[in-house]
């Protein structure tokens, strides 16, 4: 699946206090500038952001395991960020 999708303003993920992402390049570069408080506290809104607008599933489905019951912000920021890397290289 390509991930260049680039979705219109009122559909893009807004973060706390900052910026906007409209794809999945985007939300990967905001998440790696932002503080691992503000990761944390969106954890239970990537997931249906990722598979209601941009129709990443599978990666949706990994950070659903974690919102639950998420390790500290700053390894969970980091945890993100990993996943959504991975898939912007696939």
């Amino acid at each position: 699946m390509k991930t260049d999708l680039v979705v219109p303003e009122e559909r893009a993920f807004r973060f706390q206090h900052g910026p906007a992402a409209r794809s999945l390049d985007e939300f990967r570069d905001i998440v790696a500038q932002a503080p691992p408080h503000v990761v944390h506290y969106h954890r239970e809104h990537f997931a249906p952001w990722l598979r209601e607008v941009l129709h990443e599933l599978p990666l949706a489905r990994r950070l659903e395991g974690y919102a639950a019951s998420p390790p500290a912000p700053d390894v969970y920021k980091e945890l993100v960020l990993d996943l959504v890397s991975r898939r912007v290289k696939a």
